[in-house]
């Protein structure tokens, strides 16, 4: 009897300890997952800004921005380092560290065709990076709310990523732009449908998300209509509200399911 007990009471701190590292475990790659979405998002905000800023449209705050930015995409390189000790993720920071070095010397240059292709080439470069750990990340997580905080920073990328086309088409006047936003909104709007199943697990999420759809309708009437390129820099204050609002939905979502 003394020896079944032993086994059972065995049995339990292994499951235990099994179950409290799995959660510690899945904490910590929601962290990293949110940090590594941040740094996609901010890849695609920077080029936007520097975009806005070269094009003489609210240069002082796209200036502001590419600033802020710059600093909060280096500051998660270390963040990232500090979570993990996957040798391929850190491999890939060691890529962001060096395009981060490249956006800071870029974006205090004029604004001319090399520099363009460069800003854009360098962003997608980050954002396909950041897309292969979050899909390893979400393999690894035994959680549910992995899917939600996911989609929010996916959402939260395509916002800035969709205004950066939308500015660069106005420069460049790329049938290839105007295609690559178009698949960006369609992303965006599959995303919308996925997430309205969350609308009733509590009333601040719905707020927030409603909160987000009518922003989106205010700018996606001005991408519809990306041939005029009408008043940019309201694309470029809403923009920035969605992502913030998304930021905001994360920070409470993860608080509420600590």
């Amino acid at each position: 009897m003394n020896r079944l007990y032993s086994i059972i009471i065995l049995i339990l701190f292994f499951t235990n300890t099994l179950i409290s590292n799995t959660i510690t475990t899945d904490r910590n790659s929601i962290k990293l997952l949110n940090i590594i979405n941040q740094q996609g998002m901010l890849s695609q905000q920077i080029t936007k800004a520097y975009l806005y800023a070269g094009k003489g449209i609210a240069i002082d705050k796209a200036n502001r921005e590419i600033k802020n930015s710059l600093k909060e995409f280096k500051n998660s390189y270390q963040k990232v380092n500090h979570l993990t000790k996957d040798k391929r993720v850190k491999n890939i920071m060691r890529f962001v560290k060096q395009s981060s070095t490249q956006f800071s010397n870029i974006s205090n240059k004029p604004l001319n065709t090399k520099n363009v292709k460069t800003m854009l080439n360098l962003s997608e470069s980050i954002l396909n990076k950041s897309e292969q750990i979050i899909s390893s990340l979400k393999k690894e997580i035994h959680n549910k709310d992995s899917e939600f905080i996911a989609t929010v920073g996916e959402q939260s990328i395509l916002a800035q990523k969709i205004a950066k086309y939308y500015i660069a088409y106005q420069l460049n006047k790329s049938r290839q732009t105007k295609s690559d936003m178009k698949k960006s909104i369609e992303m965006f709007q599959r995303n919308r449908k996925k997430l309205t199943r969350y609308r009733t697990k509590n009333p601040t999420i719905k707020k927030k998300l409603d909160d987000i759809d009518e922003l989106w309708k205010i700018t996606h009437t001005f991408y519809a209509d990306i041939e005029r390129g009408e008043l940019p820099l309201i694309v470029f204050d809403t923009t920035d509200k969605i992502t913030n609002t998304m930021n905001e939905l994360i920070r409470f979502y993860t608080s509420q399911n600590r």
